[in-house]
């Protein structure tokens, strides 16, 4: 019957009404407990402003969503990124992260762990290639080696975040495989 049909509807758009609404909330915790956040971590309130309003910027330009870029920020954040850094190495792991298929908060908290621990290990270069991440032939093309001089350079201990870093910039330049 049409009143049948008229209360169904109406609880359909009520238990809608009621998620949106959920979802508005959650997602205004959520921001407010990530600017809290980076606030503490960078000491600054202005600097937090400004950085959430870049991830916000990127966040409607790409297929990502805000919590995920915020997330991957304050990660790299916590490692010791400034905030200008940060955002830059998010935007390169965004990058790669949508070639690949990555999920970009592993791939900050990949970088993170490699940049405070200073050093490269086998493990940590082969977790990128294991994601699809042609790291080995982008060492080799920022540093002018090949594949078999970057895998003993990592074993003696020299290749380090600068060099994973310099790699990540020339694959999500122009001419890289990820720009």
């Amino acid at each position: 019957s049409a009143l049948a049909f008229a209360k169904s509807s109406s609880l359909a758009f009520a238990a809608a009404t009621v998620a949106a609404t959920t979802f508005a909330v959650k997602s205004a915790a959520d921001f407010e407990q990530t600017r809290t956040g980076l606030e503490n971590m960078l000491g600054s309130a202005d600097k937090a402003r400004v950085l959430l309003g870049k991830i916000s910027k990127f966040a409607a330009e790409t297929p990502f969503e805000f919590p995920e870029l915020a997330q991957a920020t304050r990660q790299l954040v916590a490692f010791g990124f400034s905030a200008e850094d940060a955002f830059g190495t998010m935007k390169q792991l965004g990058d790669v992260s949508a070639a690949v298929g990555a999920p970009i908060n592993d791939l900050a908290y990949l970088m993170g762990t490699l940049r405070a621990q200073g050093r490269a290990f086998t493990i940590d270069i082969r977790q990128f290639a294991q994601r699809g991440i042609p790291i080995y032939e982008y060492l080799g093309k920022v540093l002018g080696k090949n594949t078999q001089q970057i895998t003993e350079m990592i074993e003696a201990g020299k290749i380090g975040f600068p060099e994973v870093q310099k790699a990540f910039k020339a694959m999500t330049a122009e001419g890289g495989a990820f720009h």
